[in-house]
């Protein structure tokens, strides 16, 4: 392989990487027991007894939690008396449960950001576990057995683990079958999230709306459920995949131009101009929401139109986006090789203060992104209607 080809990892200054919270924290875990004798030193079988202990008593409170928040969905429900039909539990009637919402409610949104907050942490238990059974059991099909002495695994006795070296293969009736087990598992799973969901959200209008209690707590009661749905579901948004940008590449560029210049002009002319089509695609895309938002609420607040005016407004906003966006495109490239080109005067390699400066430079040119194409949309509206 040539040189050359040896610097194609460069395709970017700065790549982005999807990566979990989760995934972070156990890869820096995996690289401290797996460095010299760290694992045996600091934590070793005892480790992993206690750490099981921990997960096991976090299931059963979840499995508590989870009962018990279910019994409040019901009792939301019943507060609801949908058509007149009062629940009947055991021979017993849930009646006048509506006085009780608010407070029924709040017990609801106590449960929800717990258990969300608990369910987090006995994931990131369960991952430091299956970590230690990797250092104790490097072999997979040695640890596939040897993991039931330590953890819970009730599907490892339902699903067959066929080895690569057999000759053998999954008949499609088992997998027909192992689908369907799975599909309605999932919505099943599904509907328990989306009925309790949908479940608080018309209680905390009901309660909004017919209030049982004192103005103030009515109203603390409504915005503690809201803080509480939006706390569980961002804490579960944060669990997921989120973007890390890996800046490494500066380092090798920088060892590369001082060890092969040429190679560094050709690599940095390659860089450069990738960026200059994504950044045109950006700006493009930017100028086109901030153009929907603005002519959408000048137009409203401005001159009073409404949905019902759309036959005089489409021609005229469908225009004013091809016009903005061009305009905008050929502003932004101007100022922004302007505004390069005084940087690089002004602030030399020997400037200590550089890299600030540079930051400085891009949170000017994204106000710029934000205030060329509205304050054209503006204009725009202003000769319009």
């Amino acid at each position: 392989m040539s040189s050359t080809d040896g610097h194609d990892e460069f395709k970017d200054l700065e790549t982005i990487i999807w990566r979990s919270s989760l995934t972070r924290r156990v890869e820096d875990f995996k690289n401290l027991i797996n460095q010299e004798n760290n694992f045996e030193k600091y934590f070793g079988i005892e480790y992993l007894e206690k750490l099981t202990e921990k997960s096991n008593g976090l299931d059963a409170k979840l499995f508590k939690l989870i009962t018990f928040y279910f019994f409040i969905m019901l009792l939301l429900y019943a507060t609801q008396n949908l058509k007149g039909i009062e629940l009947s539990f055991f021979g017993y009637n849930f009646k006048n449960l509506g006085h009780y919402k608010e407070f029924i409610l709040f017990i609801a949104a106590i449960i929800t950001p717990v258990s969300a907050m608990m369910a987090s942490y006995k994931k990131f238990i369960d991952a430091l576990i299956n970590e230690c059974l990797v250092k104790i059991a490097p072999d997979e099909n040695i640890r596939e057995f040897y993991k039931h002495q330590w953890i819970d695994s009730p599907s490892d006795g339902l699903l067959k683990k066929i080895n690569v070296n057999e000759k053998v293969r999954e008949h499609g009736f088992n997998m027909f079958l192992l689908g369907a087990l799975i599909l309605v598992l999932g919505l099943f799973l599904i509907t328990l999230v989306l009925a309790s969901f949908f479940i608080q959200i018309v209680v905390i209008y009901d309660v909004a709306v017919n209030p049982a209690t004192d103005w103030y707590i009515n109203k603390f009661v409504i915005f503690f459920a809201l803080s509480s749905i939006v706390f569980s579901w961002l804490l579960l948004i944060l669990q997921m995949p989120m973007p890390e940008v890996d800046y490494s590449n500066y380092e090798k560029i920088s060892k590369l131009e001082k060890d092969e210049p040429e190679k560094y002009k050709a690599v940095i002319s390659r860089i450069y101009k990738k960026k200059a089509k994504k950044d045109e695609l950006a700006n493009i895309i930017f100028s086109a929401l901030i153009y929907l938002v603005v002519f959408s609420l000048v137009s409203y607040i401005w001159y009073g139109l409404v949905l019902g005016d759309i036959d005089a407004f489409l021609p005229k906003a469908l225009l004013g986006s091809i016009l903005v966006i061009v305009s905008s495109k050929e502003l932004l490239e101007y100022f922004n090789r302007h505004s390069y080109r005084c940087f690089f005067k002004k602030y030399t390699e020997s400037s200590s203060n550089r890299l600030e400066a540079f930051g400085r430079l891009q949170k000017f040119q994204f106000t710029l992104k934000v205030f060329v194409p509205a304050l054209l949309t503006i204009l725009y509206t202003q000769f319009t209607f």
